[in-house]
C-alpha cells in the first residue's frame, strides 16, 4: 500500500494489531480495518481510544495518532436489542454472531 500510515491498535489483554491505513483516515475507517482483520470485532462493538489523550474519537474525526486501544463493548449491541428497530435488532444478533465467543 503506497503512502500509508502504520497505526498499532492493542487491547487491555496487551495483544496488538498493525494496520496500514490511508493517511486521511478516520476512525471510521480505523473501526472498519479491525473489523475487517483477524480480530473480526464488529463496529459496533469498538471503542477505539486514542492512548495520546485518552479519549475516544467520533466516526468523521481524522486519526491524529498512530496508537490505540481497544474497549470491546456490547453497549450498543444491548440497547439495540431491546429497543431497537426490527432492522437495528436483526443487525445487533449477526454483530454477535460475529462476534462470537470474543464477547465473553
Amino acid at each position: 500500500m503506497a503512502d500509508c500510515c502504520r497505526v498499532v491498535v492493542t487491547t487491555l489483554a496487551g495483544d496488538s494489531l498493525e494496520l496500514d491505513l490511508a493517511p486521511a483516515s478516520t476512525f471510521l475507517d480505523l473501526k472498519e480495518a479491525v473489523a475487517n482483520s483477524a480480530w473480526k470485532v464488529p463496529e459496533a462493538c469498538q471503542h477505539l481510544i486514542d492512548t495520546r489523550d485518552c479519549r475516544e474519537g467520533g466516526d468523521s474525526e481524522a486519526l491524529q495518532n498512530s496508537r490505540f486501544m481497544l474497549i470491546l463493548s456490547l453497549e450498543g449491541v444491548y440497547r439495540d436489542l431491546q429497543i431497537g428497530a426490527i432492522e437495528q435488532r436483526l443487525e445487533a444478533l449477526q454483530n454477535l454472531g460475529r462476534l462470537g465467543l470474543k464477547g465473553g
